[in-house]
């Protein structure tokens, strides 16, 4: 889903109003044998994922010549990518 939000308050947790919230379908891109989400779960449920923090996806993609899914996750101390087989 993609979220549209206000301004965002200095506390601490920042806080905001959503203006604007479009659900988008899960994808089966090329020859992929994994979906958009199920890439997704398995890149936010790995051992490379940082858990204890609020995490976002930044760009979710599949790479049809190396059969692999390329995700890169945001989070407060930074961005980084995690890589899925999709098998």
């Amino acid at each position: 889903m993609k979220v549209w939000f206000d301004n965002v308050l200095d506390s601490y947790p920042a806080q905001s109003d959503v203006i604007h919230i479009e659900v988008i379908p899960s994808q089966r891109p090329g020859e992929a044998d994994l979906t958009e989400a199920e890439a997704l779960y398995m890149a936010l449920t790995s051992e490379l994922s940082h858990n204890d923090s609020l995490t976002v996806v930044k760009n979710i993609e599949y790479d049809n010549e190396t059969d692999m899914w390329d995700i890169t996750l945001k989070e407060i101390w930074g961005v980084y990518s995690i890589q899925i087989d999709d098998k």
